[in-house]
């Protein structure tokens, strides 16, 4: 009697450790983004009238090719905000002279550094380097983002490690969405949603970045408007849990779900190997080993 007893709290004990890991893999697995899904796609499209974004090339059909799915590096990153900012004129018109010695200063990407450089958008990576190929973080394009809006770290606005919840507090994203955009592998989607619900958070000096922009003739109040970035209509915060935005998730990171599905059955195998180093003749421990079997 005391030994089947022991063999089911054996059993039990092995069935709750392969739960909690498999639960530690979903939990550190990171967050779906936005991609090219219908609101993305939307607010791309609504960027690209007021001539803040530009897409990568043109599809099938005829229509533009924005590259949702693509993962921005911080080039591209500084790149689409300085478009954002309605200055992509201005930055070509000036010379590529930063201290950066991973530009070339003779590539006309670098001239859009230079200026967010003197603007002080950008610091670089260090001082003499700025990593233009280096994947963009969700905390690189928000600082990035806040700096454009006039607010700095360097001022108090905000801590480094803090961007989320400061994009919370500006509305730019929901607090939901705060607790999950550092996971996130972001993509060109998650730029044009940033970006778009950006324009509608209120500048340090005043004024949202739309009414801004408005204000220098970048676009028209009638553009803001059709936009809804203007008027009685505007506003958006983003917010991952929003069906709209996760609906393509499963097709844009069917592989990184396969990988943690690997690693979960990697750790069933190792459990097998545990079991099987137990005592042979335990019926509880020769149940569970059936099960995991079953399951792989």
């Amino acid at each position: 009697m005391y030994y089947h007893d022991n063999s089911r709290k054996i059993t039990r004990k092995i069935i709750a450790s392969c739960a909690a890991l498999m639960f530690l893999f979903y939990s550190f697995a990171p967050v779906r983004a936005s991609g090219d899904s219908p609101a993305s796609l939307r607010h791309a499209q609504q960027l690209e009238s007021l001539r803040l974004m530009r897409g990568v090339g043109v599809l099938s059909d005829g229509s533009t090719d924005y590259g949702l799915n693509q993962t921005p590096t911080r080039l591209q990153g500084i790149i689409l905000l300085v478009r954002l900012l309605g200055a992509e004129k201005d930055a070509l018109s000036l010379p590529a002279d930063t201290p950066f010695r991973d530009l070339n200063p003779d590539d006309e990407n670098a001239r859009y550094v230079a200026y967010a450089w003197r603007n002080g958008i950008t610091k670089g990576a260090s001082d003499t380097a700025f990593h233009p190929g280096q994947n963009l973080t969700s905390r690189m394009f928000l600082t990035f983002l806040f700096r454009a809006l006039g607010y700095n770290e360097s001022s108090g606005d905000f801590e480094w490690g803090e961007q989320a919840d400061f994009a919370a507090r500006l509305g730019m994203i929901t607090p939901e969405t705060a607790q999950m955009i550092e996971k996130i592998n972001l993509n060109r989607g998650d730029l044009a949603d940033l970006s778009y619900a950006a324009l509608t958070c209120v500048c340090k000096q005043g004024g949202t970045l739309a009414e801004n922009l408005r204000d220098d003739g970048v676009f028209t109040d009638a553009e803001g408007v059709a936009a809804n970035v203007l008027g009685e209509n505007a506003g958006f915060t983003l917010d991952y849990q929003n069906n709209n935005i996760n609906q393509n998730h499963n097709i844009n990171h069917s592989n990184q779900e396969n990988n943690i599905n690997n690693n979960i059955i990697y750790v069933l195998k190792i459990m097998i190997i545990i079991i099987s180093g137990s005592r042979p003749r335990c019926p509880g421990i020769y149940w569970a080993k059936r099960r995991l079997l079953r399951i792989l």
